[in-house]
Protein backbone atom coordinates (compact mmCIF):
# COMPACT_ATOMS: atom_id res chain seq x y z
CA UNK A 1 0.00 0.00 0.00
CA UNK A 2 2.73 2.41 0.41
CA UNK A 3 4.84 3.87 -1.89
CA UNK A 4 8.80 4.89 -1.49
CA UNK A 5 7.82 8.20 -0.38
CA UNK A 6 5.37 6.58 1.98
CA UNK A 7 7.22 3.72 3.99
CA UNK A 8 6.05 5.67 7.11
CA UNK A 9 2.32 4.44 6.53
CA UNK A 10 3.09 0.66 6.31
CA UNK A 11 0.27 -1.90 6.05
CA UNK A 12 -2.53 -2.88 8.41
CA UNK A 13 -1.70 -5.81 11.19
CA UNK A 14 -2.95 -9.09 10.31
CA UNK A 15 -4.45 -10.57 13.54
CA UNK A 16 -6.02 -13.84 13.34
CA UNK A 17 -9.26 -13.77 14.39
CA UNK A 18 -8.32 -17.31 17.23
CA UNK A 19 -5.74 -14.40 18.73
CA UNK A 20 -8.67 -12.14 19.92
CA UNK A 21 -9.59 -12.39 23.37
CA UNK A 22 -13.02 -11.25 23.84
CA UNK A 23 -15.49 -8.91 21.83
CA UNK A 24 -17.19 -5.94 22.71
CA UNK A 25 -20.08 -4.29 21.01
CA UNK A 26 -21.40 -0.67 21.52
CA UNK A 27 -23.30 2.05 19.96
CA UNK A 28 -20.71 4.24 19.29
CA UNK A 29 -16.83 3.70 19.59
CA UNK A 30 -14.05 6.55 20.88
CA UNK A 31 -10.29 6.23 19.58
CA UNK A 32 -8.62 8.96 21.82
CA UNK A 33 -9.13 10.51 25.13
CA UNK A 34 -7.78 14.34 24.43
CA UNK A 35 -10.32 17.10 23.80
CA UNK A 36 -12.12 15.89 20.87
CA UNK A 37 -12.35 12.46 22.14
CA UNK A 38 -13.62 13.20 25.61
CA UNK A 39 -16.22 15.53 24.13
CA UNK A 40 -16.91 12.72 21.60
CA UNK A 41 -17.43 10.64 24.61
CA UNK A 42 -20.12 12.70 26.62
CA UNK A 43 -21.71 13.73 23.59
CA UNK A 44 -22.77 10.26 22.75
CA UNK A 45 -23.83 9.71 25.90
CA UNK A 46 -26.37 12.60 26.03
CA UNK A 47 -27.37 11.60 22.72
CA UNK A 48 -28.60 8.40 24.20
CA UNK A 49 -25.71 5.97 23.24
CA UNK A 50 -23.70 3.24 24.82
CA UNK A 51 -19.87 4.03 24.19
CA UNK A 52 -16.66 2.32 24.19
CA UNK A 53 -13.54 4.90 24.57
CA UNK A 54 -9.83 3.38 23.65
CA UNK A 55 -6.80 5.30 25.07
CA UNK A 56 -3.15 3.92 24.56
CA UNK A 57 -2.17 6.22 27.69
CA UNK A 58 -3.32 5.92 30.79
CA UNK A 59 -5.34 8.39 31.15
CA UNK A 60 -6.79 11.27 29.49
CA UNK A 61 -4.75 13.71 27.68
CA UNK A 62 -4.06 17.40 27.76
CA UNK A 63 -2.09 19.97 28.33
CA UNK A 64 -2.01 23.48 27.58
CA UNK A 65 -6.05 24.99 28.13
CA UNK A 66 -6.40 27.68 26.21
CA UNK A 67 -9.64 28.30 24.35
CA UNK A 68 -10.69 30.66 21.75
CA UNK A 69 -14.20 31.58 22.98
CA UNK A 70 -16.89 33.41 20.88
CA UNK A 71 -19.85 34.62 22.22
CA UNK A 72 -20.27 32.11 25.57
CA UNK A 73 -21.53 33.12 28.88
CA UNK A 74 -18.03 32.70 30.40
CA UNK A 75 -16.56 35.50 27.89
CA UNK A 76 -19.67 37.84 28.67
CA UNK A 77 -18.31 37.82 32.23
CA UNK A 78 -15.70 39.58 31.08
CA UNK A 79 -17.43 41.87 28.34
CA UNK A 80 -16.22 39.88 25.55
CA UNK A 81 -19.19 38.49 24.23
CA UNK A 82 -19.79 41.02 21.40
CA UNK A 83 -17.19 39.10 18.57
CA UNK A 84 -17.95 39.49 15.00
CA UNK A 85 -17.77 35.81 13.81
CA UNK A 86 -18.08 36.63 10.48
CA UNK A 87 -15.21 38.89 10.80
CA UNK A 88 -12.91 35.62 12.41
CA UNK A 89 -13.41 33.52 9.84
CA UNK A 90 -12.45 36.10 6.92
CA UNK A 91 -9.28 36.12 9.30
CA UNK A 92 -8.83 32.54 9.20
CA UNK A 93 -9.62 32.09 5.71
CA UNK A 94 -7.21 34.41 5.11
CA UNK A 95 -4.56 33.38 7.38
CA UNK A 96 -4.87 29.50 5.41
CA UNK A 97 -4.16 31.07 1.32
CA UNK A 98 -8.07 29.80 1.51
CA UNK A 99 -6.87 25.96 1.71
CA UNK A 100 -9.40 24.86 4.32
CA UNK A 101 -13.40 24.33 4.59
CA UNK A 102 -15.08 27.66 5.03
CA UNK A 103 -18.04 25.62 6.36
CA UNK A 104 -15.97 23.92 8.65
CA UNK A 105 -14.62 27.05 10.13
CA UNK A 106 -18.35 28.70 10.47
CA UNK A 107 -20.01 25.78 12.08
CA UNK A 108 -17.19 26.28 14.70
CA UNK A 109 -17.42 29.88 14.84
CA UNK A 110 -21.18 29.82 15.46
CA UNK A 111 -21.18 26.90 18.40
CA UNK A 112 -17.86 27.14 19.72
CA UNK A 113 -19.30 29.57 22.53
CA UNK A 114 -21.92 27.28 23.82
CA UNK A 115 -19.44 24.49 23.28
CA UNK A 116 -17.13 25.80 26.24
CA UNK A 117 -19.68 26.24 28.31
CA UNK A 118 -20.99 23.09 27.90
CA UNK A 119 -17.76 21.70 28.79
CA UNK A 120 -17.57 23.78 31.74
CA UNK A 121 -20.75 22.50 32.87
CA UNK A 122 -19.04 19.21 34.37
CA UNK A 123 -17.11 21.14 36.55
CA UNK A 124 -19.14 23.68 37.86
CA UNK A 125 -16.32 23.92 40.99
CA UNK A 126 -13.91 24.99 38.46
CA UNK A 127 -13.58 28.96 39.46
CA UNK A 128 -13.88 31.92 36.79
CA UNK A 129 -11.41 34.23 37.19
CA UNK A 130 -12.75 37.79 36.93
CA UNK A 131 -9.19 39.58 35.36
CA UNK A 132 -6.30 37.90 34.07
CA UNK A 133 -3.94 39.28 37.22
CA UNK A 134 -7.28 38.07 39.99
CA UNK A 135 -5.48 35.63 42.99
CA UNK A 136 -6.07 32.04 42.24
CA UNK A 137 -8.76 30.82 45.08
CA UNK A 138 -7.13 28.76 47.53
CA UNK A 139 -7.28 25.22 47.04
CA UNK A 140 -8.28 25.72 43.16
CA UNK A 141 -7.22 22.03 41.13
CA UNK A 142 -7.57 24.58 37.82
CA UNK A 143 -9.37 27.70 36.96
CA UNK A 144 -10.41 29.34 33.81
CA UNK A 145 -8.35 32.62 33.27
CA UNK A 146 -8.81 35.28 30.68
CA UNK A 147 -6.40 36.28 28.33
CA UNK A 148 -5.19 39.99 28.46
CA UNK A 149 -8.36 41.09 30.31
CA UNK A 150 -9.07 44.36 30.74
CA UNK A 151 -7.02 44.75 26.92
CA UNK A 152 -4.42 47.28 27.38
CA UNK A 153 -5.92 50.83 26.48
CA UNK A 154 -4.24 51.81 23.47
CA UNK A 155 -5.10 49.05 22.06
CA UNK A 156 -7.52 49.19 18.76
CA UNK A 157 -8.30 45.83 17.02
CA UNK A 158 -9.19 47.13 13.55
CA UNK A 159 -6.16 49.18 13.51
CA UNK A 160 -3.56 46.02 13.51
CA UNK A 161 -2.35 44.46 10.49
CA UNK A 162 -2.69 41.38 11.96
CA UNK A 163 -5.30 41.45 14.40
CA UNK A 164 -5.38 39.26 17.39
CA UNK A 165 -9.15 38.50 18.58
CA UNK A 166 -9.14 39.08 22.15
CA UNK A 167 -11.58 36.06 23.27
CA UNK A 168 -9.16 33.59 24.51
CA UNK A 169 -10.32 31.81 27.71
CA UNK A 170 -7.38 29.90 29.36
CA UNK A 171 -7.66 26.52 31.74
CA UNK A 172 -4.59 27.05 34.19
CA UNK A 173 -2.41 25.16 34.85
CA UNK A 174 -3.63 22.01 33.10
CA UNK A 175 -7.10 21.21 31.75
CA UNK A 176 -6.83 17.20 32.47
CA UNK A 177 -9.15 18.05 35.81
CA UNK A 178 -12.07 19.51 33.42
CA UNK A 179 -11.60 16.60 31.08
CA UNK A 180 -11.85 14.31 34.29
CA UNK A 181 -15.05 15.77 34.91
CA UNK A 182 -16.61 15.31 31.46
CA UNK A 183 -15.79 11.80 31.88
CA UNK A 184 -17.61 11.50 35.15
CA UNK A 185 -20.44 13.22 34.04
CA UNK A 186 -20.75 10.60 30.93
CA UNK A 187 -19.46 7.57 33.42
CA UNK A 188 -22.16 8.39 35.75
CA UNK A 189 -24.81 7.28 33.10
CA UNK A 190 -23.88 3.94 32.91
CA UNK A 191 -23.42 3.40 29.44
CA UNK A 192 -19.65 3.89 29.28
CA UNK A 193 -16.99 1.15 29.27
CA UNK A 194 -13.12 3.45 29.10
CA UNK A 195 -10.08 0.95 27.91
CA UNK A 196 -6.69 3.00 28.66
CA UNK A 197 -2.98 1.57 28.13
CA UNK A 198 -4.77 -0.19 25.32
CA UNK A 199 -3.53 0.72 21.89
CA UNK A 200 -5.95 0.79 18.52
CA UNK A 201 -4.21 -1.15 16.20
CA UNK A 202 -6.70 -1.45 13.22
CA UNK A 203 -10.38 -0.38 12.09
CA UNK A 204 -12.86 -2.73 10.59
CA UNK A 205 -13.78 -2.23 7.03
CA UNK A 206 -14.51 -4.87 4.12
CA UNK A 207 -15.44 -4.43 0.46
CA UNK A 208 -15.79 -0.09 1.18
CA UNK A 209 -18.83 -0.64 3.38
CA UNK A 210 -19.37 0.91 6.63
CA UNK A 211 -16.53 1.22 9.71
CA UNK A 212 -17.95 -2.00 11.86
CA UNK A 213 -15.43 -1.29 14.57
CA UNK A 214 -11.81 -1.91 15.64
CA UNK A 215 -8.97 -4.13 16.73
CA UNK A 216 -6.88 -3.10 19.49
CA UNK A 217 -4.52 -4.47 21.87
CA UNK A 218 -4.47 -3.85 25.65
CA UNK A 219 -1.42 -3.55 28.07
CA UNK A 220 -1.82 -7.35 28.35
CA UNK A 221 -1.16 -8.08 25.38
CA UNK A 222 -4.63 -9.70 25.08
CA UNK A 223 -6.98 -8.23 21.60
CA UNK A 224 -9.93 -7.23 21.79
CA UNK A 225 -12.34 -6.93 19.08
CA UNK A 226 -14.82 -4.06 19.58
CA UNK A 227 -18.11 -3.30 17.06
CA UNK A 228 -19.83 -0.13 16.74
CA UNK A 229 -23.60 -0.33 16.16
CA UNK A 230 -23.46 3.21 14.65
CA UNK A 231 -20.34 4.71 14.36
CA UNK A 232 -16.19 5.17 14.97
CA UNK A 233 -14.65 8.18 16.27
CA UNK A 234 -11.27 9.15 15.67
CA UNK A 235 -9.84 11.63 17.84
CA UNK A 236 -6.49 10.07 18.18
CA UNK A 237 -4.26 13.79 17.94
CA UNK A 238 -1.81 14.71 15.22
CA UNK A 239 1.51 13.03 14.02
CA UNK A 240 4.18 15.70 14.87
CA UNK A 241 6.49 13.13 17.08
CA UNK A 242 6.05 10.66 13.86
CA UNK A 243 9.25 12.33 11.48
CA UNK A 244 8.99 10.00 8.64
CA UNK A 245 5.08 11.34 8.40
CA UNK A 246 6.49 15.20 9.00
CA UNK A 247 9.40 14.79 7.19
CA UNK A 248 6.70 13.74 3.97
CA UNK A 249 4.18 16.54 4.45
CA UNK A 250 6.00 19.34 6.15
CA UNK A 251 9.65 18.70 4.97
CA UNK A 252 10.70 22.29 6.01
CA UNK A 253 10.21 21.56 9.49
CA UNK A 254 13.33 18.97 9.37
CA UNK A 255 15.69 19.47 12.37
CA UNK A 256 12.98 21.35 14.49
CA UNK A 257 12.77 20.31 18.09
CA UNK A 258 8.99 18.81 19.11
CA UNK A 259 7.43 19.72 22.08
CA UNK A 260 5.26 16.71 23.86
CA UNK A 261 4.51 15.72 27.12
CA UNK A 262 1.91 12.83 26.49
CA UNK A 263 2.79 9.26 26.44
CA UNK A 264 1.20 5.64 26.02
CA UNK A 265 1.83 3.24 28.95
CA UNK A 266 5.22 2.30 27.37
CA UNK A 267 6.60 5.56 27.93
CA UNK A 268 6.47 6.63 23.87
CA UNK A 269 4.96 9.28 22.20
CA UNK A 270 1.50 9.14 21.70
CA UNK A 271 0.93 11.66 18.85
CA UNK A 272 2.51 9.39 16.24
CA UNK A 273 0.13 9.85 13.40
CA UNK A 274 -1.90 6.40 14.32
CA UNK A 275 -5.44 7.69 13.53
CA UNK A 276 -4.31 9.26 9.88
CA UNK A 277 -2.91 5.97 9.17
CA UNK A 278 -5.69 3.48 10.13
CA UNK A 279 -7.65 6.02 8.02
CA UNK A 280 -5.70 5.79 4.92
CA UNK A 281 -5.60 1.82 5.25
CA UNK A 282 -9.57 1.53 5.10
CA UNK A 283 -9.57 4.52 1.94
CA UNK A 284 -9.75 7.36 3.63
CA UNK A 285 -8.39 10.75 1.60
CA UNK A 286 -5.07 13.39 3.60
CA UNK A 287 -6.52 16.74 3.17
CA UNK A 288 -4.31 18.34 0.32
CA UNK A 289 -1.35 20.68 1.73
CA UNK A 290 0.36 22.42 2.67
CA UNK A 291 0.11 20.93 6.43
CA UNK A 292 -0.04 23.46 8.89
CA UNK A 293 2.44 23.20 11.67
CA UNK A 294 2.53 24.93 15.21
CA UNK A 295 5.63 26.05 16.20
CA UNK A 296 5.10 29.34 18.16
CA UNK A 297 7.61 31.89 19.63
CA UNK A 298 7.44 32.97 22.52
CA UNK A 299 10.12 35.34 22.82
CA UNK A 300 11.87 35.94 26.14
CA UNK A 301 11.54 38.66 29.32
CA UNK A 302 9.79 41.17 27.02
CA UNK A 303 8.23 37.93 24.77
CA UNK A 304 7.80 38.64 21.24
CA UNK A 305 7.08 42.72 21.21
CA UNK A 306 8.14 44.72 18.45
CA UNK A 307 11.83 45.64 19.53
CA UNK A 308 14.53 45.62 17.17
CA UNK A 309 15.81 42.34 15.76
CA UNK A 310 18.80 41.58 13.94
CA UNK A 311 20.12 38.24 12.96
CA UNK A 312 23.60 36.81 13.33
CA UNK A 313 25.05 39.24 10.37
CA UNK A 314 24.06 41.75 12.09
CA UNK A 315 21.00 43.09 9.96
CA UNK A 316 17.70 43.59 10.67
CA UNK A 317 15.19 41.77 8.25
CA UNK A 318 11.64 42.15 9.48
CA UNK A 319 8.64 43.91 10.53
CA UNK A 320 9.06 42.90 14.03
CA UNK A 321 5.44 43.88 14.72
CA UNK A 322 4.09 40.26 14.27
CA UNK A 323 2.93 37.54 16.83
CA UNK A 324 5.16 34.44 17.75
CA UNK A 325 4.14 32.22 14.98
CA UNK A 326 5.54 34.73 12.30
CA UNK A 327 8.24 35.62 14.43
CA UNK A 328 9.26 32.10 14.27
CA UNK A 329 8.37 31.48 10.36
CA UNK A 330 11.10 34.58 9.54
CA UNK A 331 13.94 33.03 12.63
CA UNK A 332 13.86 29.91 10.66
CA UNK A 333 14.80 31.35 7.40
CA UNK A 334 18.01 33.65 8.79
CA UNK A 335 21.57 31.97 9.99
CA UNK A 336 21.64 29.16 12.36
CA UNK A 337 17.94 29.50 12.85
CA UNK A 338 18.76 32.69 15.40
CA UNK A 339 18.57 36.35 16.30
CA UNK A 340 18.97 38.78 19.03
CA UNK A 341 15.55 40.98 20.58
CA UNK A 342 16.94 44.77 21.30
CA UNK A 343 15.29 47.34 24.17
CA UNK A 344 16.59 49.53 26.37
CA UNK A 345 15.54 51.02 29.69
CA UNK A 346 12.31 53.21 28.55
CA UNK A 347 10.20 49.60 27.63
CA UNK A 348 7.82 49.97 30.47
CA UNK A 349 6.11 53.05 28.96
CA UNK A 350 6.77 51.25 25.23
CA UNK A 351 4.95 47.69 26.22
CA UNK A 352 1.43 48.72 26.81
CA UNK A 353 1.72 49.68 23.30
CA UNK A 354 2.71 46.45 21.51
CA UNK A 355 -0.06 44.70 19.86
CA UNK A 356 -1.55 42.23 22.29
CA UNK A 357 -0.77 39.03 20.30
CA UNK A 358 0.11 35.30 20.76
CA UNK A 359 3.50 35.69 22.42
CA UNK A 360 3.57 39.84 23.42
CA UNK A 361 3.81 41.47 26.60
CA UNK A 362 1.77 43.78 26.92
CA UNK A 363 2.01 45.40 30.73
CA UNK A 364 4.40 46.56 32.87
CA UNK A 365 3.89 45.97 36.75
CA UNK A 366 5.71 47.34 39.56
CA UNK A 367 7.39 44.94 42.25
CA UNK A 368 5.68 45.91 44.60
CA UNK A 369 2.51 45.27 43.13
CA UNK A 370 3.22 41.17 43.13
CA UNK A 371 3.26 41.98 46.99
CA UNK A 372 0.00 43.80 47.53
CA UNK A 373 -2.24 40.46 47.76
CA UNK A 374 -4.45 41.78 44.75
CA UNK A 375 -2.38 40.29 41.97
CA UNK A 376 -1.61 36.90 41.41
CA UNK A 377 2.15 36.82 42.55
CA UNK A 378 3.08 34.19 39.83
CA UNK A 379 2.23 36.27 37.07
CA UNK A 380 4.46 36.37 34.13
CA UNK A 381 5.60 37.17 30.37
CA UNK A 382 3.56 34.02 29.75
CA UNK A 383 0.16 35.70 30.65
CA UNK A 384 1.74 39.07 29.00
CA UNK A 385 3.09 41.00 32.56
CA UNK A 386 6.11 41.54 33.28
CA UNK A 387 8.32 43.59 36.17
CA UNK A 388 11.87 45.12 36.68
CA UNK A 389 12.52 41.96 39.23
CA UNK A 390 11.54 39.78 36.23
CA UNK A 391 13.61 41.41 34.07
CA UNK A 392 16.65 41.47 36.64
CA UNK A 393 15.82 37.49 36.78
CA UNK A 394 16.54 36.72 33.67
CA UNK A 395 19.49 38.77 33.69
CA UNK A 396 20.70 37.07 36.93
CA UNK A 397 19.86 33.67 34.70
CA UNK A 398 21.32 34.31 31.62
CA UNK A 399 18.63 34.56 29.72
CA UNK A 400 19.14 38.06 28.96
CA UNK A 401 22.20 40.50 28.20
CA UNK A 402 22.11 43.69 30.04
CA UNK A 403 24.91 46.18 29.03
CA UNK A 404 25.84 49.74 30.18
CA UNK A 405 26.23 50.85 26.72
CA UNK A 406 25.48 49.60 23.18
CA UNK A 407 28.23 48.87 22.21
CA UNK A 408 29.17 46.87 25.24
CA UNK A 409 25.99 44.52 24.82
CA UNK A 410 26.61 44.34 20.90
CA UNK A 411 30.78 42.96 22.41
CA UNK A 412 28.63 40.76 24.46
CA UNK A 413 25.88 38.92 22.00
CA UNK A 414 28.93 38.43 19.81
CA UNK A 415 26.75 40.42 16.74
CA UNK A 416 29.38 41.63 13.82
CA UNK A 417 30.29 44.74 15.36
CA UNK A 418 30.30 47.67 12.93
CA UNK A 419 27.67 46.11 11.12
CA UNK A 420 25.17 45.70 14.18
CA UNK A 421 25.70 49.54 15.44
CA UNK A 422 25.69 50.99 11.93
CA UNK A 423 22.01 49.10 12.14
CA UNK A 424 20.90 50.05 15.35
CA UNK A 425 21.76 53.73 14.21
CA UNK A 426 19.67 53.51 11.35
CA UNK A 427 16.95 51.96 13.04
CA UNK A 428 17.31 54.69 16.00
CA UNK A 429 17.42 57.38 12.43
CA UNK A 430 13.49 56.01 11.32
CA UNK A 431 12.41 56.20 15.04
CA UNK A 432 13.78 59.76 15.80
CA UNK A 433 11.75 59.94 12.25
CA UNK A 434 8.33 58.12 13.11
CA UNK A 435 8.54 56.41 9.66
CA UNK A 436 10.29 52.58 8.84
CA UNK A 437 11.32 53.13 5.87
CA UNK A 438 13.17 49.71 5.56
CA UNK A 439 9.83 47.68 7.28
CA UNK A 440 7.35 49.36 7.40
CA UNK A 441 6.48 48.98 11.48
CA UNK A 442 3.92 51.24 12.26
CA UNK A 443 5.23 54.55 14.26
CA UNK A 444 4.12 53.97 17.65
CA UNK A 445 5.90 50.57 17.94
CA UNK A 446 9.27 52.41 16.32
CA UNK A 447 11.47 52.72 19.71
CA UNK A 448 15.06 53.99 19.37
CA UNK A 449 17.73 52.53 21.65
CA UNK A 450 18.93 55.30 24.00
CA UNK A 451 18.23 55.07 27.37
CA UNK A 452 20.46 52.77 28.81
CA UNK A 453 21.15 50.31 30.74
CA UNK A 454 20.45 48.24 27.40
CA UNK A 455 19.05 44.64 26.61
CA UNK A 456 19.02 41.85 24.62
CA UNK A 457 17.52 38.28 24.58
CA UNK A 458 18.34 35.50 22.09
CA UNK A 459 15.64 34.28 19.70
CA UNK A 460 16.65 30.52 18.95
CA UNK A 461 14.13 28.36 16.75
CA UNK A 462 10.93 27.10 18.76
CA UNK A 463 9.44 23.69 18.66
CA UNK A 464 6.78 21.93 17.00
CA UNK A 465 3.77 21.45 19.47
CA UNK A 466 1.53 19.98 16.87
CA UNK A 467 1.24 19.39 12.83
CA UNK A 468 -2.16 20.19 11.86
CA UNK A 469 -3.30 18.09 9.00
CA UNK A 470 -5.51 15.12 8.80
CA UNK A 471 -8.13 13.00 7.39
CA UNK A 472 -10.79 14.53 4.51
CA UNK A 473 -13.67 15.93 6.34
CA UNK A 474 -16.95 18.13 6.42
CA UNK A 475 -18.30 20.51 9.16
CA UNK A 476 -20.40 16.94 9.94
CA UNK A 477 -17.12 15.29 10.89
CA UNK A 478 -18.16 12.68 8.74
CA UNK A 479 -14.43 11.12 6.92
CA UNK A 480 -13.95 10.75 3.19
CA UNK A 481 -12.37 8.50 0.86
CA UNK A 482 -10.13 9.69 -2.00
CA UNK A 483 -13.07 10.48 -4.53
CA UNK A 484 -14.58 12.62 -1.61
CA UNK A 485 -17.08 10.39 -1.11
CA UNK A 486 -18.40 9.72 2.78
CA UNK A 487 -16.89 6.86 4.52
CA UNK A 488 -19.89 4.99 6.05
CA UNK A 489 -19.61 4.71 10.05
CA UNK A 490 -16.43 7.10 10.61
CA UNK A 491 -16.09 10.47 12.17
CA UNK A 492 -13.11 12.48 12.86
CA UNK A 493 -12.67 14.97 15.63
CA UNK A 494 -9.73 16.99 16.81
CA UNK A 495 -6.29 16.74 15.27
CA UNK A 496 -6.78 13.91 12.84
CA UNK A 497 -9.80 16.04 11.13
CA UNK A 498 -8.38 17.59 8.02
CA UNK A 499 -10.00 20.83 6.37
CA UNK A 500 -9.80 23.07 9.31
CA UNK A 501 -6.20 24.19 9.28
CA UNK A 502 -3.66 24.64 6.20
CA UNK A 503 0.01 26.26 5.45
CA UNK A 504 0.25 27.28 9.05
CA UNK A 505 -1.30 27.40 12.09
CA UNK A 506 -2.85 30.76 13.21
CA UNK A 507 -3.12 32.98 16.00
CA UNK A 508 -4.84 35.36 15.34
CA UNK A 509 -7.43 33.56 17.57
CA UNK A 510 -5.33 32.21 20.00
CA UNK A 511 -6.96 28.64 21.43
CA UNK A 512 -8.18 28.08 17.99
CA UNK A 513 -6.67 24.43 18.19
CA UNK A 514 -8.36 22.91 21.59
CA UNK A 515 -11.70 25.23 20.50
CA UNK A 516 -12.08 23.10 17.40
CA UNK A 517 -11.29 20.08 18.65
CA UNK A 518 -14.36 20.42 21.16
CA UNK A 519 -16.88 21.72 18.82
CA UNK A 520 -16.22 19.11 16.45
CA UNK A 521 -15.55 16.30 19.18
CA UNK A 522 -19.60 17.43 20.31
CA UNK A 523 -20.64 17.12 16.91
CA UNK A 524 -18.56 13.28 16.01
CA UNK A 525 -20.15 11.80 19.24
CA UNK A 526 -23.63 13.00 18.80
CA UNK A 527 -23.43 12.28 14.77
CA UNK A 528 -22.19 8.97 15.37
CA UNK A 529 -24.80 8.27 18.66
CA UNK A 530 -27.56 9.31 15.70
CA UNK A 531 -25.68 7.30 12.66
CA UNK A 532 -26.26 10.52 11.02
Amino acid sequence: MATDEMKWLGAPPEIPEAEIDHIETADVIVVGAGIAGVAAVRSAVEAGASVLLFEKCDGPQGRFGDFATLNCKTSAKWGRDNIDTEAVVRDLMRDSCFRVDQRILKTWADHCGEDFDWLLEACPEVPVLDHTTQPVPEGAKCWVQPRRMPSPEPFVHESEYLPCYQTTAWIRPTLVPVLKGNLEKAAAEGTLVSHYATRVLKLLREGGGRVEGLIAKDADGKYIKALARKGVVLATGDYSSNREMTHYYVPWTDGVSNFWIGNDHEGNPSNVGDGHKMGLWIGAKMQDGPHAPMIHHMGGAMGVDAFLQLNLNGERYMNEDCSGQQVENQLERQPQKTAWQFFDSAWKEQVPHMCPGHGSVCYALEDEDLKSGEINPAISAWDGYTTQGALDASVEKGQTVRADTIEELIDQVGLPREKALAEIARYNELARKGHDDDFGKRPDRLYPLEKGPFYAVKFEAGGMLVCMGGLESDREAHCFDTDRKPIPGLYVAGNVQGNRFAVEYSTTVPGLSHAMALTYGRIAGRNAALGV
